[in-house]
């Protein structure tokens, strides 16, 4: 069912400039702008990534959801900050899963976070489930998502942990590299470093 959201004024636009994927908001430290429901249902509409969509709802806004549990490898953004391998393959996974089709999110937080340029990116964090299927697990499954043991307290669900395990131990997905490199780990040893073993494999 979905959360019914009070009608008040300028609610609309804010959604509308936050769930364009850009927030206009400069400050630094400041709040979320964007309201939370406990749950989000809509048409998945776009794909940025192996753990980040965006959910147009019955309402016509469109909600940026970076899926809870899971860090998936990384894509592409510049030169100096390349691709980590089998990022092309989670991507695709995620498309193939959920692209065009009717979803539900779950969601436990939003991620707000400040860009070099003073602009604020916020996104939900999310379960998503798509045709009856949890596709936050479903990418661990497949080998294509890490748990996200950077801050463990972003793993709501603790069988994500099991199901790594499962996933690592029959070479599924990323875990056919003989030491695959947590994205979280690349984003400072390659993004920040320049230290980017397989870059754009």
């Amino acid at each position: 069912m979905r959360n019914k959201r009070p009608s008040l004024p300028g609610l609309a636009l804010i959604a509308a400039i936050a769930f364009a994927g850009e927030s206009s908001a400069a400050g630094h430290g400041d709040g979320p702008t964007i309201p939370m429901p406990g749950q989000i249902e809509g048409k998945v509409i776009h794909v940025d990534d192996g753990d980040t969509l965006i959910v147009l709802d019955a309402d016509g806004f469109k909600r940026v959801i970076r899926l809870t549990d899971i860090d998936a490898p990384e894509t592409g953004h510049g030169q100096r900050r390349p691709g980590q391998p089998y990022s092309a393959k989670a991507t695709q996974q995620m498309k193939s899963m959920t692209l065009g089709k009717p979803a539900r999110a779950d969601c436990y937080d939003i991620d707000a976070r400040t860009r070099d340029d003073g602009s604020v990116r916020e996104r939900y964090v999310c379960r998503v489930f798509v045709d009856g299927i949890d596709v936050n697990m479903a990418m661990i499954d497949a080998g294509l998502a890490m748990a996200y043991r950077q801050n463990k307290r972003y793993v709501r669900n603790a069988e994500t942990y099991s199901h790594e395990d499962a996933a690592r131990q029959a070479g599924r997905g990323l875990w056919a590299q003989q030491q695959p490199v947590p994205p979280w780990e690349w984003r400072r040893a390659c993004w920040e470093r320049q230290q980017c073993p397989g870059a754009g494999d």
